[in-house]
């Protein structure tokens, strides 16, 4: 009799479980879901270290917006030593924090600027080429004087916010940059055609490039700097504006990435972008688990009912006091603390009128928006000092 009794029980279980079942089905939709919805999560996180990381190397004062100065000159800036506030307590007083420092000395290099620098004071360089270099030099430069004025308003907000709401406002400041790009590459391709009426009198494959204005006395190169002229002009309004969304991309992408050449100082040891975002799954493990356990409460209770969703709460209920032993909810020991100190960005110095190797003078490389650059960065200081 029990055996049976016993009998239809065993074939609805393995009816339930068959892989073309209802149950089988909403089990894959559920995994599938919360797999999604982990990775989304993971992906945004990662999004937040960078943009807590960039902050820290904005509050140093660390990004190329001096043209006076490295990697735009030789001319090393004077830059404020400062310690930034990282990994936040929250429940003691007064508030501590680790403490992230970046030195000047070791981040004055920008490969893609020293690239363009070193470019342009080639001995056979070319009028043409330092009109190309000129342009993504400015839009490179504009980028990171945006970025500059960005991050040092969100580094103002407190740690936790800026890992919240960071990456949401980052992601709507990132079209904002591409439209400037495209406005200014479009300009730039024809205010910098006064290029075309230098030319390098450097007769030597040595030192640095010497320009001269080419002017009307020297009538074949008057023409071939007026028939270049005109050329440009006509693919700056016919070949150019089709492609300034994706050099506009290529720019944003450059500026983006070069966040990864800072390295700072933490606890005594050597950190970059990747070790601070991995540091930040670390430190916050507790808020991103418990997060992970409402999704799982969530979506099992609305794909596979109410039992599973009772099922897994008494789970997570199980592991949170540790009767289940899973060392999900604890966190890690705070080491390494001390009180906060102000947000305030590093005061940054520059010669002005920096003479380069060869006599040059700086804005003859840097004329470019020369007079908006300089309105954005005193922008970015008049509202650091009111923060």
């Amino acid at each position: 009799m029990s055996s049976e009794s016993d009998t239809p029980n065993i074939d609805e279980v393995k009816q339930t479980l068959s892989p073309g079942s209802p149950f089988m089905i909403d089990l894959q939709t559920l995994i599938t879901t919360i797999i999604q919805r982990i990775t989304h999560l993971f992906i945004y996180v990662i999004l937040a270290g960078y943009v807590l990381y960039t902050c820290k190397v904005c509050q140093s004062n660390l990004f190329p917006t001096e043209t006076a100065c490295k990697p735009y000159t030789n001319s090393l800036a004077n830059v404020e030593s400062i310690k930034t506030n990282i990994f936040e307590t929250f429940m003691t007083r007064p508030k501590m924090s680790q403490k992230l420092h970046f030195s000047y000395e070791k981040n004055d290099r920008n490969i893609i600027l020293d690239s363009i620098r070193q470019l342009k004071e080639e001995p056979t360089s070319t009028a043409t080429g330092a009109y190309i270099m000129t342009i993504i030099q400015s839009s490179l430069t504009i980028n990171y004087i945006f970025f500059n004025i960005f991050f040092n308003l969100l580094n103002q907000l407190p740690e936790i916010l800026i890992l919240i709401i960071g990456p949401a406002f980052f992601l709507m400041f990132i079209p904002i940059l591409l439209i400037i790009n495209i406005i200014n590459v479009f300009i730039s391709w024809f205010t910098q055609l006064k290029w075309f009426f230098k030319k390098n009198t450097n007769d030597k494959l040595s030192g640095v490039p010497t320009w001269s204005t080419i002017t009307i006395l020297e009538p074949m190169e008057f023409f071939i700097a007026f028939v270049s002229i005109g050329f440009f002009m006509f693919l700056g309004f016919i070949i150019l504006p089709p492609l300034l969304p994706i050099i506009s991309t290529v720019l944003v992408i450059l500026t983006i990435f070069s966040l990864n050449a800072y390295h700072g100082t933490l606890n005594g040891e050597e950190i970059g972008l990747f070790g601070v975002i991995q540091l930040v799954f670390t430190y916050y493990k507790v808020p991103l688990t418990t997060i992970i356990a409402l999704m799982v409460i969530i979506y099992t209770n609305s794909i596979l009912g109410t039992t599973s969703g009772v099922f897994c709460v008494i789970t997570v209920i199980l592991i949170y006091f540790g009767i289940i032993s899973f060392d999900l909810f604890k966190g890690i020991p705070e080491k390494y603390l001390s009180p906060m100190v102000p947000s305030l960005q590093a005061i940054k110095t520059c010669s002005a009128g920096v003479i380069q190797a060869g006599g040059n003078k700086k804005d003859t490389f840097n004329t470019n928006a020369k007079s908006f650059n300089s309105k954005l960065k005193q922008i970015s200081k008049q509202l650091s000092k009111t923060k």
